[in-house]
């Protein structure tokens, strides 16, 4: 276990954010805070960071969140980067194959990580900004809001100390101490049959795809790692108990049909209980929020835990940075859970229908799915869908900061993720949609006249949102424009977006979702409606020096 005891800032009781929780939600928010230099602090209550491997996968989304922050290019030399699934059936025999190619956002979209390594990273960032203060072995006993901001009571190993903030951002976990301080309930169920997990490293097995066996007699999954290790689960059945099922000669039984024991290293055995739960309200006063399990539970089924974590960090965090400057209204964070609730209820959904479908011990039930799955393979629509995973829900919000009103075929953009496509950049070089767009709103244009690309752009909005102005072109040339960057479009994905259309300016926000689609003459128009949305007042929009 690495162990951090350190009263950094300890003096200090004025904060603008506290996050409660050093997992990697919590971890990524702090790095979000101290890149847009927030003066934060991360309270855990252990005495350091945790050695064990909860989470395993991280999807395109999370990859596009840690590029964010500057940590993709570390975290990547520690993963298996893109991998496969395969389904057997209560046979054994292979049913269907998981196997997507498409990189959208800019990567695979199944990775897989090892947690401790991933927070040591996510840690050492964060410390590294002189904003960002950590304080291990800490519990929150009490928190407060008022007008002023939040009271956060802790208690440290060396006595109590109230600490003072703006917001409070829970991430500590499904058992959150700050939301049973705060009366939130949970609703949702416990799923009636749990697991055991096996961790094992020096695995021979190096096979890039995880394996899941129908068997009615008993479901179990094989899941891939980085550097060896490779993760192995079991349903447990009616009446097993967890302490037997966790002894070495039953662990030894049940990897047998996997993997020869004597050749593996067993670093850990566990049981768990899955659940369905998300908590009956995400935000209290637009001051204390609630993210990742503290927010929301859901089975491992489809890897998406921890990812939707990971969402709840990039649509909050720049939201909370633009309140606490003053580049926003503290209205727009109502829209932290009307855009990221019913998201994590598809997925959450999505997840238990999966588990109740591939790990059911009902024989008749496993039957007629496996029958399904092999029709699916004969009607190749249907085989491309399950294969390159378009059951997925899609990265999207159908209410929240976004200019929805909007009735054309352009629109339909609006309050999904843009793609990340590699661009070429004015260096010449090739590298990814965000590295050009930058960390802040983006207004991103195709034009066959750069020089004039945002000639109607004039309005002090786009100044003081620090927007940057960037025009996709056929080519990269022509310095003499009003953009701030002219880019070329590799794959045909931009170009694709903007095909046959007529000329629109995306408004891109921090956190890669299209706000707005702006089209001829509509500048003007849309730079109120945009203040507007961000709960401006006017006078916010007549400087051209405020920084987003």
């Amino acid at each position: 276990m690495i162990r951090i005891d350190s009263r950094a800032g300890a003096e200090a009781h004025e904060y603008e954010v506290i996050v409660v929780g050093a997992g990697p939600v919590g971890l990524l928010f702090a790095n979000f805070f101290g890149r847009d230099g927030l003066r934060t602090l991360l309270v855990e209550r252990n005495a350091g960071l945790g050695d064990s491997p909860r989470a395993v996968a991280i999807d395109d989304e999370g990859m596009r969140a840690f590029q964010a922050v500057g940590l993709v290019e570390r975290i990547s030399k520690h993963m298996i980067l893109g991998y496969g699934h395969r389904y057997f059936d209560r046979n054994g025999k292979l049913a269907i194959e998981i196997n997507p190619t498409s990189e959208e956002f800019g990567f695979p979209k199944r990775n897989r990580f090892h947690q401790p390594e991933l927070e040591r990273i996510l840690l050492q960032q964060a410390g590294a900004y002189p904003s960002v203060h950590t304080l291990f072995g800490s519990n929150v006993t009490k928190v407060e809001t008022a007008p002023h901001g939040v009271e956060v009571h802790l208690d440290e190993p060396w006595g109590p100390r109230t600490v003072r903030a703006k917001y409070v951002i829970a991430c500590d976990g499904g058992g959150s101490t700050v939301r049973r301080h705060l009366g939130i309930r949970m609703a949702g169920e416990t799923h009636p049959r749990p697991w055991i997990v096996i961790d094992t490293e020096d695995n021979p097995d190096d096979a890039r795809y995880s394996r899941a066996f129908g068997l009615p007699s008993r479901p179990c999954v094989s899941i891939p790692g980085p550097a060896g290790r490779r993760r192995y689960e079991f349903m447990l059945l009616a009446g097993e108990d967890p302490d037997t099922m966790t002894t070495d000669g039953v662990v030894a039984q049940l990897l047998a049909p996997h993997c020869d024991v004597r050749m593996v290293k067993i670093v850990r055995r566990a049981v768990y209980e899955f659940h369905s739960l998300l908590a009956d309200r995400w935000c209290v006063d637009r001051r204390v929020f609630l993210a990742g399990d503290a927010a929301h539970m859901m089975p491992p089924f489809q890897g998406q835990g921890m990812n939707s974590g990971i969402r709840d960090a990039f649509n909050l965090a720049w939201k909370i940075t633009a309140a606490a400057r003053g580049n926003a209204g503290p209205a727009i964070l109502d829209s932290y859970e009307l855009e990221r609730r019913d998201h994590v209820a598809r997925m959450t959904r999505l997840s238990t229908t999966v588990g109740d479908l591939l790990a059911t011990p009902d024989r008749w039930k496993a039957f007629m799915r496996d029958v399904s799955m092999q029709a699916s393979r004969m009607i190749p629509r249907l085989s491309a869908f399950l294969r390159n995973m378009r059951f997925k829900p899609e990265p999207s919000a159908a209410e929240g900061l976004f200019l929805k009103e909007q009735r054309t075929p352009e629109a339909a953009a609006i309050g999904r993720m843009f793609p990340q496509p590699r661009v070429v950049a004015p260096s010449g070089q090739r590298v990814l949609l965000d590295e050009v767009l930058g960390n802040g709103f983006a207004l991103l244009t195709f034009n066959g006249r750069p020089a004039q690309a945002f000639a109607e752009f004039s309005q002090p909005l786009w100044s003081s949102l620090g927007a940057r102005r960037i025009c996709v072109a056929d080519g990269v040339a022509d310095s003499a424009s009003d953009a701030d960057a002219i880019i070329g479009d590799v794959n045909g994905m931009l170009t694709g977006e903007f095909a046959q259309r007529r000329p629109i300016t995306y408004l891109i926000r921090p956190d890669r979702y299209v706000a707005a689609c702006i089209l001829p003459g509509q500048a003007e128009a849309a730079a109120r409606a945009v203040a507007e949305l961000l709960d401006l007042p006017p006078a916010r929009t007549q400087s051209a020096d405020i920084a987003a």
